[in-house]
């Protein structure tokens, strides 16, 4: 059985949005529990496009990051795949030149157990700018499979980023959907903090790195 990690590309002309929940701008922590299924989803979310040109694309993050907007085509794709563990919330861009209504927020209600950190390995990203320091990084995004509650569509723990199943993957990439990134959990980059370095590596590779320059 193989995982998958499904998140918007990040690529130019993205548009820019910020949520709205009862005309007033969504507390962040209320648009985590939404994208993690705990919080009661409201009738519609609405959104406000600050910038950015490229409506079609299929997913796009937003101003507090979680949850993704996907198109209904995503929704549908899964869908007619039979896949399980997400509730639909419909979702309403004001573009300042009307409305566009073929957007949707998932709510993930499937779960797995945490991810387990002690079996991924440490790797370095190239930096964003030249003259940046590489960044540590965990490589892989593994779980206990037994503690998977056999979801199609679902978190590991805390983490936040979206895991599906095999079967929920092979049908979002035959859709040819745009701006998706669909990665094999153990291709996934996690980027690390010191204290993550610290307790799954050690105090000498913690010590290393920060000799090193790494930034954490």
């Amino acid at each position: 059985m193989g995982f998958f990690i499904v998140r918007p590309a990040g690529k130019l002309g993205e548009v820019n949005v910020s949520i709205y929940k009862n005309q007033a701008p969504i507390d962040p922590i209320a648009a985590i529990r939404i994208h993690r299924g705990e919080e009661p989803l409201p009738s519609v979310l609405t959104g406000i496009i600050h910038s950015g040109s490229k409506f079609t694309y299929d997913a796009m993050s937003t101003s507090t990051v979680f949850p993704y907007i996907f198109s209904e085509k995503v929704f549908e794709t899964l869908t007619s795949a039979g896949a399980s563990g997400f509730q639909r919330l419909p979702f309403s861009l004001d573009s300042g030149n009307g409305t566009i209504d073929s957007y949707c927020v998932l709510s993930i209600t499937g779960r797995s157990a945490s991810i387990d950190l002690s079996k991924t390995k440490l790797t370095y990203l190239d930096p964003k700018y030249k003259s940046g320091p590489r960044i540590p990084a965990f490589l892989g995004a593994f779980f206990p499979e037994d503690s998977w509650d056999k979801s199609d569509v679902f978190l590991a723990g805390d983490y936040k980023h979206v895991f599906v199943s095999e079967k929920a993957a092979l049908a979002l990439t035959k859709a040819k959907l745009k701006n998706l990134d669909i990665v094999k959990a153990e291709d996934m980059e996690l980027i690390l903090s010191g204290s993550e370095v610290l307790s799954t590596f050690g105090e000498k590779v913690h010590a290393e790195l920060k000799n090193a320059g790494f930034i954490f």
